[in-house]
Parts: C-alpha cells; structure tokens; sequence
C-alpha cells in the first residue's frame, strides 16, 4: 500500500491518500492489536479493524485497476460490447 501511496502521488491523488489512510489505520490496529489494546472493541473487532483496511484497499485497487484497463485500446477490445 505505501509503494502504490508513493507511485500514483503524482497522478491519482484520491488514490495515493486512499491508500495512505487504509495503510495508516491497519498499522496503528495491528501494533494495538499486538499489544493488547483493544479499545473496547474486543479481541475480535480489533482483529477486523486490523484487517479490514486491507480488503477495502485491495478491492478499490482493483476496480482502478480495471478502469484503467478498460480505457485503453486494447482493454475496449477485450471487454464485450453492450
């Protein structure tokens, strides 16, 4: 997440600050996870909130990635008609 927050600083903005902060909330979950605060949301809601800033990152990454797929020559080949 912080090489891609890096990568598309320049370009995608929207998507460098999308994965700073998904990247910024499961680290600080993680280190709190492990060190057993669990800021009243138990074991296993900080377990989720460790993890699921991944899964939102990866999912909006992938549709950007296929946006952008879509809008080249060869992607509007690829992908059937309507």
């Amino acid at each position: 997440m912080l090489v891609l927050t890096v990568a598309t600083w320049g370009g995608q903005r929207w998507l460098a600050v999308f994965s700073l902060v998904c990247a910024a909330v499961g680290l600080a979950a993680t280190v709190l996870f492990f060190s057993g605060q669990h800021l009243g949301l138990g074991l296993g809601g900080m377990e989720r909130l460790a993890v699921n800033p991944f899964t939102a990152w990866l999912a909006v990454f992938g549709v950007w990635l296929l946006v952008c797929y879509a809008r080249t020559e060869r992607g509007r080949k690829a992908l059937p008609r309507r």
